[in-house]
């Protein structure tokens, strides 16, 4: 890498390789230039893996290479700012896997003195990595494997002190569930792609930042502007208001499921929920809420819930509730039962499990067994066995261990009509937000890559001539001009994803923005998004800079999908969004056309710089500054 160009404010400029076999530990220090052109979060991350991560890895193998990164503004006192991500080989799709977090964690990492953490390896016995005054050390962790996340918690906390954070594996990530988690905290997630299995199969019980001081704000006054614009004025945004009032632990609302917008139910096969009040984010509120979850001041939303007694009484030092998880385990499996959600959920954070794969997993399992494709009596709304059967999921006992593998590894050891029903695009199973009354979210679930992921672009309805009101204020700067029919997935829908994907990826996925403070649907605009990066690093930092670091992470992540042996064919959705209608509620007939699900594919691939075969042309990579990339070809 070229010379050092000196500190930047909002990083250290200073990333640790670990590598565990040799138990070896050195640093990099990339110059500004690096910085502006991968920022952080999925752009860096993915740099890393493709340069050191040899062609066709196991993702359970000791070749795989994890990378735990802030980013060039994350962690600092501003709202929004407290996310950090991990990267590695996804052991669910053979793909990229990705996963962001809000927490205090990731304001720890930034405080750690290090920028990223690139672990490679495999360690003989287990271990936790530690990144303190930047610096990073292994130690042994003999002690700590087998227990669960908690008490893991307790303990590094007990040793280190209360300015330790944590990222750990549970049970599930031990025993190498694809779908495995890496819990932060305790009470927060980084659910998505089976990183906790990553970890697992190196011997990694979890990562500990030592939180000492955060990275200098370069210019503090202009950094400024932007927070207290943020917070005079973020309450007039409807969603703002809404998730600090009510959080975001459920969107559930009391009405009937259907009225406002189809659930996801029974695998997909239904979209209204008459028990829907039972489950609805106002009870969630109003019964099992408690107060005093530890965040920073920029998570206003987080909230903690606990049932405190009976036969699914919660343990207390947990309490999260990552934001789909009541919608994946209550309706998804026809429970309405929330005190057997809330232990279900309970049972993620204690394992580290992902709530989505978990229970779309499950659902696959109940659908097939009333149609006798497996030998299955666990049923749709049988709450009773729920509980059991996360448990015989993350110990891999019973028929958990072949739900362990997700749905889609587990319908390919049954017959072709249990293979049509895995709910899953290129491994990862489908979130529960129906993409059939969202032809634009459902492109998007496709060809995403890391796979289908309810927040890849922000959806259908909300750029409709009906969405919020303020929708096009807030996306003219990166150039969204005009609304679009919510049900349209022509010339000027396909635009509308490949332009929503590159903000996504490069302000929330790559920046490290949080979602719940961001332009268009919350408040901070574009604008003010890029008053406080440049404020942070003291950089004449742009709007045009910032997508084209989300193109680079879309790129790259492509070029790795592509090499890694995805195809064009893994660009899909099950067959029931094509095949079957919505049958009732609001949308009652909506289906995604295959034909012109076939057009929007190709134009999206066309518009975003790959080849027929979705490969990145040439010229994509040569705009980007990506040549290297073909030099592994």
């Amino acid at each position: 890498m070229a010379e050092n160009q000196g500190k930047r404010g909002g990083h250290w400029g200073r990333i640790a390789f670990v590598d565990l076999g040799s138990e070896q530990i050195r640093y990099e220090e990339p110059d500004s230039n690096f910085y502006r052109r991968y920022g952080g979060g999925g752009a860096l991350g993915t740099f890393f893996i493709l340069r050191d991560m040899p062609r066709g890895t196991d993702p359970l193998s000791s070749e795989n290479v994890f990378v735990m990164t802030s980013s060039i503004v994350a962690g600092v006192d501003a709202p929004g700012l407290s996310k950090h991500s991990i990267l590695a080989k996804s052991p669910l799709t053979g793909g990229m896997g990705e996963s962001q977090s809000v927490s205090p964690f990731g304001v720890a990492l930034a405080a750690s003195g290090v920028d990223a953490i690139v672990i490679r390896g495999r360690s003989k016995q287990p271990v936790i990595v530690i990144a303190e005054k930047g610096e990073a050390r292994i130690e042994s962790a003999d002690k700590l494997w087998g227990l669960d996340v908690a008490d893991t918690h307790d303990q590094i906390l007990s040793k280190f002190g209360s300015s330790a954070h944590t990222a750990l594996i549970g049970k599930a990530g031990e025993n190498l569930v694809r779908y495995a988690s890496v819990v932060n905290d305790c009470k927060f997630m980084s659910c998505r792609t089976g990183l906790g299995a990553v970890l697992g199969s190196k011997n990694v019980k979890g990562i500990v930042c030592l939180a000492d001081r955060a990275p200098e704000i370069a210019n503090q006054a202009l950094a400024d502007v932007a927070i207290h614009d943020f917070w005079d004025n973020r309450l007039t945004n409807t969603l703002n208001l809404a998730q600090e009032s009510a959080g975001v632990g459920s969107w559930i609302a009391d009405t009937p499921g259907g009225d406002a917008w189809p659930l996801c139910l029974k695998n997909f096969q239904r979209s209204v929920f008459p028990a829907v009040a039972d489950i609805s984010g106002s009870k969630l509120e109003s019964k099992y809420r408690v107060n005093g979850l530890p965040t920073p001041p920029n998570i206003e939303y987080a909230r903690e819930y606990v049932v405190t007694s009976g036969p699914f009484a919660t343990d207390a030092r947990y309490g999260g509730c990552e934001v789909n998880s009541v919608a994946a385990l209550g309706p998804m499996t026809w429970c309405d039962d929330l005190e057997v959600v809330l232990k279900m959920i309970e049972l993620t954070y204690r394992f580290g499990l992902d709530p989505e794969s978990l229970g779309v997993s499950i659902a696959w399992l109940m659908e097939a067994g009333e149609k006798g494709l497996i030998d299955s009596d666990i049923r749709f709304g049988q709450k009773e066995q729920l509980v059991d059967l996360v448990n015989d999921i993350a110990l891999r006992r019973g028929i958990g261990d072949l739900l362990a593998e997700g749905c889609a590894r587990a319908a390919a050891t049954l017959d072709i009509e249990a293979q049509k029903i895995a709910m899953t695009s290129k491994g990862k199973e489908i979130p529960p937000h129906e993409p059939r009354n969202k032809p634009g979210l459902a492109l998007a679930y496709a060809a995403g890559p890391i796979g289908p992921d309810y927040c890849v672009i922000e959806h259908d309805w909300d750029y409709s001539p009906v969405g919020f009101s303020y929708i096009i204020e807030n996306s003219r700067a990166y150039g969204m001009l005009e609304r679009n029919d919510e049900k349209d997935l022509g010339p000027r829908k396909v635009r509308q994803v490949v332009m929503l994907q590159r903000w996504w990826s490069g302000a929330l996925e790559s920046i490290l923005f949080d979602l719940f403070a961001l332009a268009p649907a919350r408040y901070m605009p574009p604008t003010m998004v890029e008053t406080l990066i440049r404020g942070i690093t003291g950089w004449d930092f742009s709007i045009l800079e910032l997508m084209m670091i989300g193109e680079r992470r879309i790129v790259m992540m492509q070029e790795f999908n592509r090499r890694e042996g995805l195809t064009k064919a893994d660009d899909t959705l099950p067959e029931r969004f094509f095949e079957e209608p919505i049958c009732e509620g609001k949308y009652r007939g909506h289906v995604l056309d295959r034909s012109e699900f076939k057009k929007a594919l190709e134009l999206y691939y066309l518009m975003s710089g790959f080849d027929s075969n979705g490969w990145p042309t040439e010229a994509k990579i040569t705009e980007l500054e990506l040549n290297w990339l073909l030099t592994s070809r």
